[in-house]
């Protein structure tokens, strides 16, 4: 699966990932492909720069608010911990946080990767490859979200997080090659990064279609959610809803809202491996 080595193993690849989205004002936010909400057994990776230190501000990774009965969310607090909630029908099935990530996966005007893992015994979310926090699943309610990016609404509700902290947060400023995954067993996070920190080719660069596998037994919906969505990086069509997956779904939902643009700029472009500048 991932014997092409990321970027510096790519026969070919040259300067991979050399494309994404950028947010001016950092409250980019886009739609899953599906026409309701997401709900488990899934995996979402994505690789994302902030311009904005982690001591000041918060970092919404995906998130969904309809009210306060419904409510999901995963943020990167100013404390350094990693924060995952879900609140569906005004039941509790997420409010948990990690221990304070490394001072390296906080930095900002670098290279990041989050991934979440919701498999159908756990849900587990990593930075930079490694595991920073993990949950027993509760099948229908471990992401309930249609929504990837910043949801303003949850700045009023931060106090809702486990020992109720108190910040601001913003969504991620660069975001490159987003990936859906579903099915019963979504992967593994060696899958999604390489151990070296460098991205994995997801595209299969000799012409054999795509090195992930994006659409796995038992998946929740067959004709939604999986893709990968590299926004031109690597010679792809550049645009903000191409799926690049030749196995994924053909679900028109995918959308990304007005807060991202297209970008190549090479001063943030391209990513090479976490916390490279």
């Amino acid at each position: 699966m991932i014997s092409n080595g990321g970027i510096f193993g790519a026969s070919g690849a040259g300067g991979f990932l050399d494309a994404g989205l950028y947010s001016a004002s950092n409250d980019g936010r886009g739609a899953w492909a599906t026409n309701n909400t997401m709900n488990k057994r899934a995996t979402v990776s994505y690789w994302y720069k902030n311009n904005y230190a982690n001591s000041s501000y918060g970092t919404m990774f995906w998130g969904h608010y309809h009210g306060g009965q419904d409510h999901t969310a995963c943020i990167l607090g100013t404390d350094g911990c990693l924060y995952y909630y879900v609140k569906y029908n005004n039941g509790h099935y997420h409010n948990v946080k990690s221990s304070a990530l490394a001072s390296a996966k906080l930095t900002h005007n670098v290279w990041h990767h989050y991934c979440m893992i919701a498999g159908s015994s756990t849900v587990k979310h990593y930075i930079d490859g490694d595991e920073v926090l993990s949950r027993s699943a509760s099948d229908y309610t471990d992401i309930f979200s249609k929504y990837w990016g910043y949801h303003s609404s949850w700045n009023s509700s931060i106090s809702n997080l486990t020992g109720s902290p108190s910040f601001t947060m913003k969504g991620v400023t660069y975001l490159a090659q987003h990936a859906v995954v579903t099915g019963a067993s979504p992967g593994t996070i060696s899958e999604f990064i390489n151990s070296d920190g460098t991205p994995i080719d997801f595209l299969d660069i000799d012409g054999n279609g795509t090195d992930l596998d994006t659409t796995r037994a038992n998946p929740e919906n067959a004709s939604e959610l999986n893709g990968i969505w590299q926004f031109g990086a690597n010679g792809t069509t550049s645009s903000t809803t191409h799926n690049s997956a030749t196995d994924g779904s053909s679900n028109g939902n995918w959308s990304v809202h007005s807060g991202f643009a297209l970008s190549t700029d090479t001063g943030a472009f391209p990513v090479t491996a976490v916390n490279t500048a």
